[in-house]
């Protein structure tokens, strides 16, 4: 009976398949679902293509490179550019600020959920290559421990993107950089199909990302076991738990491994370096659920003065209230409008416009 069971559980793993290398209208709901707790390891291999089927859409964003058609200066009829690095909740933030003035126009670079030190990294990677006046830096609550990672997918590991970033520490000297070995899907295709570098790669990930868990990183011949994914997934949301529980709690975030350090220290010199091009930096705190005004504790001793714009959500937007939110986690139209006409009366108030 119990080799009757192991056969019906790994067929109707093979039944449900593998939801990468499909159209998402193709992906039944219980496919999706059954697939969470596929490995890290085995989702990210499906995902980029190796077996020549086209790389998931997620397997594509994400990677610090200068973003493509964006524009490099505002149109004929426009009279400022807005750079903007961050995630989803940014850009829907700063969007509208387009249909509240004409003269707006908006060059957005960013990735899923994106952390302070990936949106750091698009930043410096795009630096120099248009004539934005305003450059706007999204800072999302809940991606702040993020800091502790180099990759999306060791803390995203139901959903994960397999784009890296460096992870940053504060040294005597200031800012001091880790560089993943991996800097593009290219790179990771190929290394997808080296067993050895496979390897290294992971034992790369193992020593520099606090989230990594090999039980829900590693594959194995149980992935395609429907009841050994649902065990990993459960193991996975709790040991994902446990670690984020290190450096935020009930009351705010905790300077584990020098978080809170870290991340002000990445706006310092965020604001340092775009005032010394000659533009203006603008902070966007932006609180999600759970997050309460922990974020502009954090950030807050850092933007005052006048040496960037500072607007944080928590008093616009409080993620207390699940009336300013959507089902899947964004804000409601409503709030973004909000929060994006204060933001353009701070811009335009520091440029005279």
């Amino acid at each position: 009976m119990l080799l009757c069971l192991v056969v019906v559980d790994l067929a109707v793993g093979v039944f449900l398949g593998n939801p990468y290398g499909r159209e998402p209208a193709q992906v039944s709901q219980i496919t999706r679902y059954f697939d969470y707790g596929r490995s890290i390891e085995g989702k990210v291999r499906a995902m980029v293509g190796v077996d020549g089927t086209p790389p998931h859409p997620l397997a594509q964003t994400g990677w610090i490179r200068p973003p493509v058609d964006q524009p490099e200066r505002p149109g004929k009829s426009q009279d400022l550019l807005i750079a903007v690095y961050g995630m989803s909740f940014a850009i829907n933030i700063v969007r509208p600020m387009q249909d509240l003035d004409a003269r707006v126009a908006i060059r957005f670079a960013g990735g899923p959920g994106a952390t302070l030190s990936h949106s750091y990294a698009l930043y410096m990677a795009d630096r120099g290559r248009h004539d934005a006046g305003v450059v706007v830096l999204g800072i999302l609550a809940s991606s702040l421990p993020g800091l502790v990672t180099t990759t999306h997918m060791t803390w995203n590991f139901e959903a994960p993107s397999p784009h890296f970033y460096p992870r940053f520490t504060v040294g005597s000297g200031g800012l001091v950089e880790f560089r993943p070995s991996i800097a593009s899907l290219a790179q990771l295709q190929t290394t997808a199909r080296d067993e050895s570098r496979w390897q290294k790669l992971v034992a790369e990930i193992a020593a520099n990302d606090e989230f990594y868990d090999s039980l829900v990183f590693r594959s194995w011949s149980a992935d395609e076991s429907v009841v050994a994914r649902l065990a990993r997934r459960a193991w996975g949301q709790s040991s994902k738990r446990k670690t984020l529980e290190r450096f935020h709690r009930a009351d705010g975030f905790t300077n584990e491994l020098g978080l809170t350090d870290l991340a002000r220290a990445l706006a310092n010199a965020f604001i340092a370096q775009v005032r010394s091009d000659g533009k203006l930096p603008v902070i966007l705190a932006i609180h999600d659920r759970g997050y309460a005004d922990h974020l502009h504790r954090v950030l807050g001793p850092v933007v005052t003065g006048d040496a960037a714009v500072y607007l944080s959500t928590h008093e616009l937007a409080p993620a207390t209230e699940s009336g300013n939110f959507i089902r899947d986690g964004h804000f409601t139209a409503a709030k973004d409008q909000l929060v994006g006409r204060r933001l353009a009366e701070l811009i335009n108030s520091r440029l005279g416009r």
